[in-house]
Parts: structure tokens; sequence; C-alpha cells
């Protein structure tokens, strides 16, 4: 695996979320950095966290791309926190994905995304694609 390793977020991962905080002693010492960022797809509303499907339509998606080093520990962690499948991703409940990542200044980046591998029908779609972390 590469020295560092971006990552697309979108939900309780985000600076701030409810899974950001419970991890920051892992989190904090190994980004290197942070930024605003945004995907094509839709977000939906699961109930206690949102979920993506990827889309090349209208929608987008926004988040926050974040770059760290010890990509292995990182996505390990990742892995459990949105159960992640290894030995069969498509029976997970989020399948693990690289996906190209629009970032404010206009520039692209190829990241990890975590996307639902459910229906999400019965659920709402979040129109302005920003999960609220404190909703």
């Amino acid at each position: 695996m590469a020295e560092t390793q971006n990552f697309f977020v979108y939900g309780t991962l985000k600076m701030g979320g409810r899974f950001a905080e419970m991890y920051a002693d892992h989190f904090d010492p190994n980004r290197k950095s942070v930024c605003e960022a945004s995907i094509k797809g839709k977000l939906f509303d699961l109930g206690f966290f949102p979920g993506v499907k990827l889309d090349k339509g209208d929608g987008e998606v926004h988040g926050e791309l974040h770059v760290f080093k010890n990509p292995e520990a990182i996505q390990d962690i990742f892995d459990r926190i949105e159960g992640y499948n290894s030995e069969n991703p498509k029976k997970g409940l989020f399948d693990r994905v690289e996906v190209e990542v629009s970032l404010e200044n206009g520039s692209t980046e190829t990241a990890t995304i975590y996307v639902f591998n459910g229906d999400p029908s019965d659920s709402d779609e979040v129109e302005s694609g920003v999960w609220d972390i404190h909703g």
C-alpha cells in the first residue's frame, strides 16, 4: 500500500462527526490533510448515519477529502466502522470503492469511499448532499 491514502468521507467520519471524534486518537496523528470536496452521487438518510449511491447524473454529495499516512491501520478502522466485508464486499453494509473527488480549487483526486450496498428506496434522499453531523 502507498505511504498515504485519500479517503472521501461524507457523514459520521467528517471532522466533528461521531466516529471522527470516537477514533480521534487514531485519526489525528495520521492525518496529513483535510479539505472540503464533493463527488457525483446521491446521499441518503439511513437513520443514524448516511449512505451514498454513486450516480453519474446531477446529484452531488459534499464531504471531506482526508489524506492519511499509515493507510493500512486507518483503512482497517474504516472497514470496521462501515461494515465492510473483505471476503465478499457486496455482502457488507458498505462496499469500499475508488472514486474521483472534486476539490474546491477545481482539481480532482482519486479517493476511497464507502458506498451503501443496500436499497435506499425506503430512505429519504438528502437533497442538499450535505450530512449534518450535529443532526
